[in-house]
């Protein structure tokens, strides 16, 4: 009897498994749809083995996947990211694999795309006829045999000279052409790269200034790395730094490379994975999902910005995307480089105890850094009778004004007024709901809490009813109303929650 231990997702399990009767045996990693109560469920292969029991069986309705759509790497990532994260096994392998490839209660089928291709070639044919099925070749998407002629298309499929298949549909490449870069690199960052070393799984954090070259650094390692026919995955905490490495890496060796993220669409995330799995990229670039990616021949993992927390999982499965990248690392001996201008403490604890090689990039690549002035603003305050900008940075926004550049001002409270006190009692205005002090917003005249976004419209003290309020601290439309008063000329843009 072949029987067959299957992963489902169901809190009652966690980590154990239910056992079926099957036609033939299956191998781990595939999907394959069973019996569960009165539902029908999609489970994960874990083994398939012959075998007696004394009970009944279920058996297998059907098996979804012909070949394992985990490789072997990441089956044992899914094991132990289960062991060491304390997660559902099933709650892993979802994590690893795309949407559309997921173990879940439903099957999300893959979007297909309609073609037509020839299969009577020596058919009776008129001369504008062959010239369409010319025209066909092996196969043609459908909706671009329609565009042609749509009754040549039905005349040609009435009479079985053509026939319409599905095929799952796929991504279709770009052609990208590649900039010559003619960036030398100084004597700092030739130094750098050449203490890391690309032939052995090692972790460096390059703790490297803003400005002073890390994604050089990054490029360099890649174009070595691809030399050796090895691949490479780049990882950025945001989707919104991704177009900006995208552009440096596509332009620099002149590849449509692999992209995930959370910003694509389920169909997009499975072709992605499909190429890489296929080995049709050198490069990927993603956030914190890409590190999941198939990867066969894996040279090199980068992480830039590692101490961003939007590589940190906060949801079942809980994982860090850093401690995945050093398993991959290690499964397949290859270095790891941690990038960023201010490392997280563990990261650099690490690095400072010899368990990590720490290389530093203490200089810009231009030598520029931006000169800082501190203001004690005490005394200046005073004077102006507490007009909250100090006569230097007046001054300062009145030259960047003439010399027609622009300016931002940052300040970390909106509203008008940031506390509402009574003149009378120094009772302070709280919300009645969550005890947060009210702020007033000048644009509406109400108070608003904004913790549970309360609004009310009060003129008295609810303690002594004095009428006479007064509004303390500065928040953004206060801020604004006095710049613009001090420069009447200059358009002031406020952005904050209120307005953006």
């Amino acid at each position: 009897m072949k029987l067959v231990d299957v992963f489902i997702e169901d809190p009652f399990l966690f980590n154990g498994v239910l056992t079926y009767e099957c036609s033939k045996a299956i191998a781990p990693g595939c999907r394959v749809l069973v019996p569960v109560n009165a539902t029908q469920r999609i489970g994960f292969v874990k083994r398939s083995y012959e075998g007696e029991v004394d009970f009944e069986l279920k058996h297998v309705l059907e098996i979804i996947d012909d070949t394992p759509i985990v490789n072997e790497e990441l089956m044992e990532l899914g094991y132990w990211m289960a062991k060491t994260t304390l997660n559902p096994i099933i709650r892993c392998f979802q994590a690893i694999l795309p949407n559309v490839l997921r173990p879940t209660k439903s099957y999300q089928d893959k979007q297909t795309q309609t073609m037509v291709r020839v299969i009577d070639a020596k058919a009776s044919l008129t001369d504008k006829q062959s010239v369409f099925v010319s025209f066909i070749g092996e196969s043609r998407a459908y909706s671009e045999a329609r565009k042609v002629s749509p009754s040549m298309l039905k005349t040609l499929l009435d009479k079985g000279v053509l026939e319409r298949f599905e095929i799952t549909k796929e991504y279709v490449k770009q052609d990208i052409n590649a900039l010559k870069s003619d960036i030398v690199l100084n004597d700092e960052q030739q130094a750098v790269l050449a203490e890391i070393d690309l032939n052995k799984y090692k972790t460096t954090l390059l703790h490297g200034v803003t400005g002073s070259g890390k994604t050089e650094i990054y490029l360099q390692c890649a174009k070595t790395v691809i030399n050796k026919g090895k691949q490479v995955l780049v990882l950025v905490p945001e989707i919104s730094l991704t177009p900006q490495m995208i552009d440096r890496f596509q332009k620099r060796f002149g590849q449509d490379i692999g992209v995930y993220h959370s910003g694509l669409s389920n169909q997009e995330k499975y072709e992605q994975y499909l190429r890489v799995q296929k080995n049709e990229v050198s490069i990927v670039v993603g956030t914190r999902s890409a590190v999941f990616m198939p990867f066969k021949e894996l040279g090199l993992i980068v992480m830039d910005e590692e101490h961003d927390d939007s590589f940190k999982q906060d949801s079942t499965p809980y994982y860090h995307a850093r401690e995945i990248a050093h398993f991959r690392c290690q499964y397949h001996q290859c270095p790891l480089i941690l990038g960023s201008a201010s490392p997280s403490l563990d990261s650099y604890a690490k690095a400072v105890k010899g368990h990590y090689q720490l290389l530093k990039l203490k200089h810009r690549v231009n030598l520029n850094l931006p000169t800082i002035h501190l203001i004690n603003t005490q005394k200046q305050l005073k004077q102006l009778k507490y007009q909250p900008l100090a006569n230097d940075l007046i001054q300062a926004l009145k030259r960047t004004l003439e010399q027609g550049n622009q300016s931002i001002l940052l300040l970390n409270r909106r509203s008008y007024s940031p506390i509402l006190r009574c003149f009378e009692c120094g009772h302070v205005l709280v919300c009645p709901h969550c005890d947060t002090a009210l702020s007033y917003h000048k644009d509406d005249n109400h108070m608003h809490c904004h913790t549970c976004d309360h609004r009310e419209l009060r003129s008295a003290c609810p303690q002594c009813h004095n009428t006479k309020l007064d509004m303390v601290g500065l928040g953004t439309q206060k801020l604004e109303e006095i710049v613009q008063n001090l420069f009447p000329q200059a358009r002031i843009l406020r952005m904050d929650r209120d307005t953006t």
